[in-house]
């Protein structure tokens, strides 16, 4: 069914691009990637736009620092990343065969 709403948005070679890629190792790690950016994202907003609902409701004086913006960022992106690179990494190290077999 996918396949058939992708055929009528892209040509065919396209849409085995798009297969390919999405079954290979890198769409993995991009995922990782883009999950962890993303949720750095929102993390920053919710912390910055908290601080200013309690600055605005208790009168309470707040200052976000550049600097911890950075690093929380920072330290959710990377940890994002490596944890969504290194299983990615390891089960495509894998043999398929044994990958699937249970025991």
């Amino acid at each position: 069914m996918l396949l058939y709403c992708l055929d009528a948005l892209m040509e065919p070679e396209e849409v085995a691009d798009l297969v390919a890629f999405l079954a290979s190792d890198e769409a993995s790690y991009v995922s990782g990637q883009c999950i962890s950016i993303t949720g750095g994202l929102i993390g920053v907003i919710i912390g910055c736009g908290a601080s200013w609902i309690v600055k605005s409701a208790a009168h309470w004086p707040i200052y976000i620092q550049a600097w911890s913006v950075f690093l929380s960022f920072a330290v959710c992106t990377v940890t994002g990343v490596f944890f969504g690179w290194y299983p990615a990494k390891k089960a495509a190290d894998l043999d398929p065969i044994e990958a699937i077999r249970y025991e």
